[in-house]
């Protein structure tokens, strides 16, 4: 059941996380150290997760999301 609840939370937080950099437009170093924890917190990603961070980084390499420090 606690492996369960960490699940649901590491979804929740990397949900939350690739949200914020959509919002805000940019990614900061603290914002991708969250991301990549998030991302090393978890098992496997769904299919669901893949596609977020396939368009994230789709949208940096475009120019839609800036990378600062």
């Amino acid at each position: 059941m606690i492996q369960t609840q960490t699940i649901q939370t590491a979804q929740q937080s990397l949900q939350t996380i690739i949200d914020d950099i959509f919002r805000q437009r940019c990614i900061s170093r603290t914002t991708q150290q969250q991301l990549m924890q998030a991302l090393f917190d978890k098992n496997e990603l769904s299919h669901q997760e893949e596609a977020q961070i396939n368009r994230m980084f789709d949208a940096i390499n475009r120019g839609q999301i800036r990378v600062t420090d």
